[in-house]
């Protein structure tokens, strides 16, 4: 953030994208609520065996982040469907 005050293209760029990412992540939580569908959430960091069982049985899973995400989530998911969900596009 120190560097994106200081005006270095790159950092502002990364906050921006950031920021966006959190949106997405929001939007996406409210519009689950609102639908009253219940929903769990793990960041990609910290999924560890118990998740990846969860995963692999989940009926549905929605990745939120980038090409990277969805792929690596696409590892987990065994019998459910999975939609990615393109958290900054215009980065």
């Amino acid at each position: 953030a120190d560097l994106a005050k200081k005006g270095d293209a790159t950092a502002k760029r990364l906050v921006a994208a950031n920021a966006e990412h959190n949106r997405t992540i929001d939007e996406v939580r409210k519009a689950l609520r609102r639908r009253k569908i219940p929903f769990s959430e793990c960041p990609l960091t910290e999924v560890d065996a118990r998740i990846k069982g969860q995963l692999a049985i989940a009926d549905f899973v929605i990745s939120i982040g980038g090409d990277g995400t969805a792929l690596a989530s696409s590892h987990y998911v065994r019998r459910g469907a999975m939609l990615g969900v393109n958290s900054a596009p215009g980065d």
